[in-house]
């Protein structure tokens, strides 16, 4: 065979392979499965020429393919890694030349179909990335797009044409000419020229398009830059949280209107408190010279010249039924006095200062029981405490709060059986949850909920105490970010817990 036609017939090989390579339908294994056939035209002995391409996990070979010991090969690069090669074998042995059984320019046109399939392939998956980042881009909920350094949108997502226009309208126009100056130059530059300089930046504020309303966006800005490091434009990540906002402020509000009107509450109850102790003192004041008066009564009835039958009718009057009457309205305003101090307390604890250290709870507890040592003793029970965990949190108003808990707890005990409060705790992320368990009489279920309300009581037919204790408790739990709850099974005793933060989380104003 010619020279002329070894090079007409490789050039054939050259400019099918192109062909084949130019086909977009052709899928990646297509162009390896044609390829493999014309591969063997460009060798100089075609007629005893096989191939065989390898491809990651692809075997593609010619259909006179017979592997043999005469193999010319040269590998697929994708970037800088190896991904195949490209095989040429001989199935017969020629005579030998210089160069061997394959001549140089075989093995450099070989070398040139090898790095041209892989350069294709390499293409094609790189297009194909571009789509699936594209597809990925556009099917964001965030509104996305890129702007150059001189302030001017390149290319934007769906999301962005949806919330503010079509991309013809805005791909190529400046921030400035959509938004408006205003805007731009008081809101959008300072933050753009911020990421210019190669810093992340994130803002939120109003923003308005003609046709599309205001809204409230959450604003990320991050630098891109080029393969030499130098930031050469912005990509802009935008997220409507108006409704959000919207629901914020709302809650806010709400929150506002609840605080002002427990201000209001508590100024009420500091009022009726306090300026119904000063008529309650004068009735008392006058119960005691209602006494001394009928002491003189007593003794001017003594001397005075009255029928028998009369005087003894005033004399029970004066020795009986006044002194009677007199001791229910003594009773009456001790009572009184006990609510009312209980409700300057509640009133006083909303405006109270708190100071927040760390608090340890194993300390604060032995004092606890300490002082209610004698009471134990005298109901037969025993307090069991395990070691706590700390917490943070006022010393004070917390020393109230289980003082409260576990006094209720020795007060409603089973007199049937062994008093027993059981304290315990564990820590949960960032609380402590502290449990106190007694084996009492239990609360009804229909209770639970009201036992935390002003003037209840666990036991409606004791009539001791002014029935705050349980209201002022939970006050101080909630103004220590904390949470209070019962869980209860009547004969059977009741399990309080009480989650504290472990960081300080006081209420804003506690100081």
């Amino acid at each position: 065979m010619s020279n002329h036609d070894g090079s007409r017939r490789r050039l054939s090989c050259i400019l099918e392979l192109e062909s084949i390579l130019e086909d977009q339908n052709l899928t990646q294994d297509e162009i390896f499965e044609r390829s493999v056939e014309i591969l063997p035209l460009s060798m100089q002995y075609p007629e005893i020429a096989c191939s065989r391409i390898v491809f990651e996990e692809d075997l593609f070979l010619s259909g006179n393919f017979v592997e043999s010991r005469w193999k010319l090969q040269s590998d697929i690069q994708l970037g800088d890694t190896r991904s195949g090669s490209v095989e040429i074998f001989y199935n017969l042995e020629k005579p030998k030349r210089d160069e061997g059984p394959f001549l140089e320019s075989e093995r450099a046109i070989l070398d040139s179909i090898s790095t041209r399939l892989g350069n294709e392939i390499e293409r094609r998956r790189k297009e194909e990335s571009l789509r699936i980042y594209k597809c990925i881009i556009d099917s964001a909920r965030e509104s996305m797009s890129f702007i150059d350094k001189n302030y001017r949108y390149r290319a934007l997502n769906n999301a962005f044409r949806i919330a503010s226009g079509p991309a013809e309208e805005i791909v190529g126009e400046t921030v400035r000419k959509v938004f408006g100056d205003d805007v731009f130059e008081n809101v959008i530059k300072p933050h753009l020229d911020r990421c210019l300089t190669g810093e992340d930046v994130n803002y939120q504020d109003w923003f308005e398009r003609p046709g599309f309303g205001e809204r409230f966006i959450d604003v990320f800005y991050y630098p891109f830059m080029d393969q030499w490091g130098s930031v050469v434009g912005v990509v802009a990540l935008a997220h409507d949280i108006t409704e959000s906002k919207k629901l914020e402020d709302e809650r806010k509000h709400l929150l506002d209107q609840v605080e002002l009107k427990n201000q209001e509450l508590e100024q009420v109850i500091y009022a009726a408190s306090h300026d119904l102790r000063s008529p309650m003192t004068n009735i008392q004041g006058f119960t005691n010279e209602l006494s001394y008066s009928i002491d003189d009564l007593k003794e001017h009835l003594e001397g005075s010249d009255i029928d028998e039958g009369d005087r003894k009718r005033v004399l029970k009057i004066l020795e009986e039924e006044m002194p009677q009457s007199m001791s229910y309205i003594k009773i009456s305003i001790s009572k009184m006095d006990m609510l009312l101090s209980g409700l300057l307390r509640l009133s006083r604890l909303g405006r109270a200062k708190m100071e927040s250290v760390d608090l340890d709870m194993n300390e604060l507890i032995r004092d606890v029981v300490r002082v209610l040592e004698t009471r134990a003793k005298e109901k037969g029970a025993v307090i069991d405490v395990d070691h706590l965990p700390n917490c943070v949190g006022d010393r004070t108003q917390i020393d109230q709060v289980f003082s409260n808990i576990i006094e209720n707890g020795l007060k409603y005990l089973d007199p049937s059986r062994p008093g027993k409060i059981h304290v315990t705790g564990r820590r949960e992320t960032d609380r402590v949850v502290y449990c106190i368990e007694d084996n009492g009489i239990g609360i009804e279920e229909k209770d639970l909920k009201k036992i935390f309300h002003l003037f209840s009581r666990i036991d409606p037919q004791d009539s001791n105490g002014e029935g705050l204790g349980l209201t002022i408790v939970r006050k101080i739990i909630y103004r220590h970010k904390g949470e209070i709850s019962v869980e209860s099974t009547p004969g059977v005793g009741s399990i309080f817990y009480i989650s504290l933060p472990i960081v300080n989380e006081l209420e804003e104003g506690a100081y």
